[in-house]
């Protein structure tokens, strides 16, 4: 899971912070071998509670934003979700594409699914939160569905959805890459934690590519 606030946390709590950097000799991208990064299966709704980092299991993106309910995202947090995913579509080898009939169950399910409202149980700060639903079976780190869920006053914006969505293809933060740097280092680019920038960055870049191409 990846969670986005003003302040760095451990796993996937996020902040985000500056700067795009140059590709270097870095594993940013699940799985890294930190075992407590190791995916783990989570509720749909209800409580989630350090399920690690996972990453969708093909390059074929489908998303779905939430359009009723407790969850569901306004106009305008619409927009920017279409805004983030383009920026990855646009610049890796991953296409998205939205998902007006999601599916939530069997083998073709919606690969991720954008919510507006809080996370039970983690503190007002917390921007943000990327976790899996539906675990590929007999993997450690592939997930078939991925929820995001970012508040809504204001909060959704382009680079907050690029990075939460960035954790569903299995981006981590600095302090879980391997070799380990801090969660504010450049070289992360849009997995920062802190004040996002306004690209994904070389690295981030670069390693969805090798992984999904």
């Amino acid at each position: 899971m990846i969670l986005r606030g003003m302040v760095p946390v451990f796993v996937a709590l996020a902040s985000v912070a500056v700067g795009a950097g140059a590709a270097t000799a870095i594993d940013i991208i699940s799985y890294t071998g930190n075992p407590d990064n190791i995916c783990a299966q989570q509720p749909s709704t209800g409580t989630v509670s350090n399920p690690g980092v996972c990453r969708t299991d093909n390059s074929s993106w489908t998303y779905y934003m939430d359009s009723s309910g407790e969850f569901m995202l306004e106009p305008e947090d619409r927009a920017v979700t279409t805004n983030g995913m383009e920026a990855w579509d646009n610049a890796t080898v991953v296409t998205a594409s939205l998902d007006s009939s999601p599916t939530f169950s069997g083998n073709a399910e919606t690969d991720v699914i954008f919510q507006e409202g809080k996370i039970p149980g983690f503190p007002d700060w917390v921007d943000g939160a990327t976790w899996c639903e539906d675990r590929v079976n007999g993997t450690d780190y592939q997930c078939d569905q991925h929820y995001v869920r970012i508040r809504g006053a204001g909060v959704y914006s382009k680079w907050l959805v690029a990075h939460e969505s960035g954790h569903s293809l299995g981006l981590v933060h600095g302090t879980e890459a391997q070799p380990p740097t801090t969660g504010t280092a450049s070289v992360m680019g849009i997995m920062t934690t802190g004040s996002l920038p306004s690209s994904l960055g070389a690295t981030p870049i670069a390693k969805v590519d090798g992984t999904y191409n």
